[in-house]
This record gives structure tokens, sequence and C-alpha cells, in this order.
């Protein structure tokens, strides 16, 4: 073999040496990247603020553990704000109350004893002071209440409330005379249905 033959199949070697380290970086390359552990980067979280939550406050009194003002969520019942008031007494009657009741800001809840008595509501309070024993007071009776008397209509009636409201409670029943409209014969048709006692 001659030097020139020599040389050729060298550089041939050469060159097979070196695609042969080119094609093994290539394959370690892509290895070593399909290989490579991946880095998950996750979102910032950023915390937004709360929505303010509605200070609630009832007042809880009568047949609980401990009466008194407390702070309740929104959407809580009667019965949640007796539970914060540490529960309802032995002698708690509840027959009457409603325990499912949403509660209400500036609410006052009472929850009664065995023995007590319902407390009178205004239109009560003003039926037992209009009617008494049976008698209209013309001090206190509506326009509606007076219309029952003989003789009395719509008119008469609001005219004595008119003439009551201007110048005073009556001092008695014949002190309705001085209303206009009011003569004789009907202050003689209603003294026995009227009253003025008790008034103020």
């Amino acid at each position: 073999m001659s030097g020139q033959t020599v040389r050729i199949v060298g550089a041939g070697l050469a060159a097979i040496a070196a695609l042969a380290l080119v094609v093994a970086a290539v394959l370690l390359f892509v290895r070593s990247d399909d290989t490579a552990p991946i880095r998950i980067i996750a979102p910032e979280v950023t915390e937004t603020p709360e929505a303010a939550v509605p200070d609630v406050k009832v007042q809880i009194s009568g047949e609980v553990m401990f009466p008194g003002v407390y702070r309740v969520d929104t959407n809580d019942r009667v019965i949640d704000a007796v539970v914060a008031a540490g529960g309802l007494s032995q002698d708690a009657d509840i027959s009457g109350v409603n325990l499912s009741r949403r509660v209400q800001d500036e609410a006052h809840y009472h929850i009664p004893a065995t023995d007590e008595q319902p407390p009178i509501s205004q239109s009560q309070r003003r039926e037992s002071t209009s009617v008494e024993a049976g008698l209209i007071n013309l001090n206190t009776a509506s326009a509606k209440d007076l219309e029952v008397l003989p003789g009395i209509g719509p008119s008469l009636a609001a005219a004595i409330v008119s003439y009551r409201n201007d110048n005073g409670p009556f001092d008695s029943v014949d002190g309705v005379d001085k209303v206009p409209g009011i003569g004789a014969r009907t202050l003689d048709a209603i003294r026995s249905l009227v009253t003025v006692s008790g008034s103020p």
C-alpha cells in the first residue's frame, strides 16, 4: 500500500470517527433533554379581601340563661340567638315563639315564662280603652267605633273626633252636644251607650 493510499484511508477513518462523535453527542443531548426534570411554576395566589360581614346584633330577654345583646350571623334563626344566650331556662314557654324565624338586626326577642301573660298589643289596648263594660268611650273611641251609635253616621263620628282633638276630652257625656250637628235628640239616643270615664 502506497503512502498516498494510507493517507486517504487515515483521513476516511478520522472523518468516520468525527462523525461518530457528532452523532453520539446529538443522541446524548436529545436523551438528556427528554429526561430533564420539568419545572412547574405555580401562579402566585393573591389574597382577595374578605367581604365585609354585616354587624347583626339582637337582644334576647326573658327565660334564657344569660339575657343580653348578642352578635349573630345574618342567616341565623331565633333558636341560634337563644343558644348564644345560653339556651332556654326550665321555666321557658316556647309554645308561642317561632324559633325558626330568621333574626333581624336590632330586633328584640323575648322568651316568656310558662305563667307569663302575653303583652297587650296596641290594637287590644285601644279596644280596651275605647269600650268599657259595653260602653263606648267618647274620649278614646275612633270614628269607626262611634259610627255604631244610633244617629251617628260617618260625618258626625268624624265631627266628634275632630272636636275632641281641637278642644280636648269631654268632661261629661252631655258635653258631646257641643259638637255641631248633635242635638238633644241624638244625645238622648246615645246617652246610655257612651261614657267618658277613665279618660285623660
